[in-house]
């Protein structure tokens, strides 16, 4: 179905949009907006100068009619470049903890020269849904204010109110001890924003993003890039993770963010065909941990799988080859799709897919350029499924897979007939790269959530859960089954019931058998007329009937054919 689309974009001292952009798009097609001259960046760019009060920099970006849509923004510079994917209602929340590296390890450095504002440092920018919003944040950081001031670090502080569209910038205090390289390298040694809460009285979204990072870890000097994300609250982050290595050249790293006390994190890997495990101390609430892949088995096999007692962020850092990006990895309990779009950007050294998926299920994946025809994945790449670390998710797989340049520059449709699945994406080109995933993010839903049949060859239809410990399906006659998938055969209301620890997770998917009779009316209503036009409709005669496309055929008319709901034909 078409969504109809409006993109607000609030910018400088109004609170009302500055710009609105209103368009449709077609299912399987996209629409890109550009903001490449400083004339239109500087409509949706928050400004560094205003680290520390309120601006109005927000962008609200909806789907008008309801049509589920995927959206992600893309800083596109030429040397420095990273998706941010938008997670849409499941990013709004009261409650974050802020997931960033450690300076802990083997950490990617950020740069040390530049002005006050561009040099390189941690960041938040959050942005208001609603008007009388107010911002509690306690920093474990410094930050700076514009007006020279600082916002302490550790002690709660508030902000606002802040109306509808505006966001506020907290940026690290990189120069507190001076701006020479020797005096920020101290400052920067302080520690970061890593685990900084945010709370708020009503709904906000969260951005999370470090600028200026360094290839090189531990080492000021190599390519720099920026890496970010949108984050999701705390209620929608998982307690079980697959981590999936990239191809970096300069190492790979995942930190993890408590949101519970007393929080333990297994890391599963493979050395050869043993899983071996590492373990975090106890952590409490909105303390931090890590592990650098590449030090796990010294393999470039070393994917990881995430198992926690409590609920904790996860947060990557790969890279193609020296170019680095950053993501937020979706739970496993999220994983709930079973067609994903994306827009393929220039890969010159490569565009490359994560996904996680049930086992058996490779066959399945089809592939799709601009709405075009569909065809087998695995007549287009090899997909190597691996198994997961720790024996605790043996029916799911994951791969990494490249995909041909051929498909650069175009919308791009994955999906799997058999199994939900969840899907990140790294494009790696000379100088930058970005990484983010385009799947769901918190919880499962079923997507349609309402599927027609035709009552006259009602087909079974095939629903497929998500990942959970457990699965209890009950059919519209009251039996139930415990399977994580099943094929539905009577028309009704479908519930099914996952264990989702430590959520119990409950949706409905409905099937209706469509009783179609369709009769043809025209106007006028007399028997057709050389050269003279009518105007054909198709009145349907039926109960539950879902928006219909149409499909005409006129033999000798003008026009021939037509998939208008009513054509003018002569």
């Amino acid at each position: 179905e078409t969504a109809s689309i409006q993109v607000d974009i609030y910018a400088g001292s109004s609170p009302l949009p500055a710009r609105t952009e209103t368009f449709s798009i077609n299912p399987g097609y996209y629409k890109q907006l550009n903001f490449d001259v400083n004339e239109t960046r500087t409509q949706i760019e928050c400004p560094t100068i205003y680290a520390g009060l309120i601006s109005n920099y927000g962008i609200h970006i909806r789907s008008l009619n309801n049509v589920k849509i995927l959206a992600y923004y893309m800083v596109n510079g030429t040397s420095q470049r990273d998706i941010f994917s938008l997670k849409g209602k499941q990013a709004l929340g009261t409650h974050f903890i802020t997931p960033f590296q450690e300076h802990v390890g083997n950490y990617f450095t950020q740069r040390e020269s530049g002005t006050t504002y561009n040099k390189g440092a941690d960041q938040i920018n959050i942005v208001a849904t609603e008007d009388g919003t107010y911002i509690y944040a306690t920093l474990k950081k410094m930050c700076i204010k514009r007006d020279g001031s600082t916002i302490p670090a550790n002690v709660e502080q508030i902000f606002g109110p802040m109306s509808k569209g505006q966001t506020l910038i907290l940026r690290e205090d990189t120069a507190k001890y001076g701006t020479s390289s020797t005096q920020i390298t101290q400052a920067k040694n302080d520690g970061t924003l890593a685990g900084s809460i945010v709370k708020s009285n009503n709904p906000i979204a969260v951005t999370t993003s470090e600028d200026c990072l360094s290839a090189v870890i531990t080492y000021n000097n190599g390519n720099t890039d920026l890496a970010g994300d949108q984050i999701v609250p705390v209620d929608m982050v998982g307690k079980r993770y697959v981590v999936i290595r990239g191809q970096s050249t300069v190492g790979e790293r995942v930190d993890f963010t408590a949101t519970t006390d007393n929080t333990v994190i297994d890391v599963h890997y493979f050395d050869g065909s043993t899983d071996q495990v590492v373990s975090s101390p106890t952590l409490n609430s909105n303390q931090t941990w890590h592990v650098d892949m590449t030090k796990l088995n010294g393999s470039v096999n070393s994917d990881i799988f995430v198992d926690a007692t409590q609920p904790v962020y996860c947060y990557q850092h790969s890279a193609v080859n020296g170019e680095l990006g950053a993501a937020i990895i979706p739970s496993m309990y999220s994983i709930s799709q079973q067609q994903i779009d994306y827009y393929q950007s220039t890969g010159t050294v490569g565009n490359y897919l994560f996904l996680v998926f049930r086992e058996k299920c490779d066959t399945a994946f089809t592939i799709a350029k601009d709405g075009g025809a569909e065809t087998r994945l695995d007549g287009i790449v090899t997909i190597n499924p691996q198994k997961i670390p720790s024996g605790i998710a043996d029916e799911w797989r994951y791969a990494r897979i490249q995909i041909p340049n051929t498909y650069d520059n175009s919308m791009v449709t994955i999906r799997n007939s058999e199994s939900t699945f969840s899907l990140g994406y790294f494009n790696g080109s000379s100088g930058t790269a970005s990484y983010g995933y385009l799947s769901g993010f918190g919880g499962f839903e079923f997507d349609p959530d309402t599927i027609w049949r035709c009552a006259e060859n009602p087909r079974p239809v095939t629903l497929t859960g998500g990942y959970a410990k457990s699965y209890i399906w009950t059919f519209p006659d009251g039996s139930t089954k415990n399977t994580p998938s099943i094929k539905a055969y009577q028309e009704g209301m479908y519930i099914l019931e996952m264990d989702q620890d430590p959520r119990r997770l409950i949706d409905t998917c409905w099937i209706i058998d469509m009783k179609f009779n369709a009769e043809i009316t025209r106007d006028p209503n007399k028997p057709v007329k050389v050269g003279v036009p009518q105007i054909f409709r198709a009145a349907p005669k039926g109960t539950n009937l879902p928006d219909l496309n149409y499909q005409w055929s006129f033999q000798g008319g003008n026009p021939a054919v037509s998939t208008s709901p009513a054509p003018t034909v002569t």
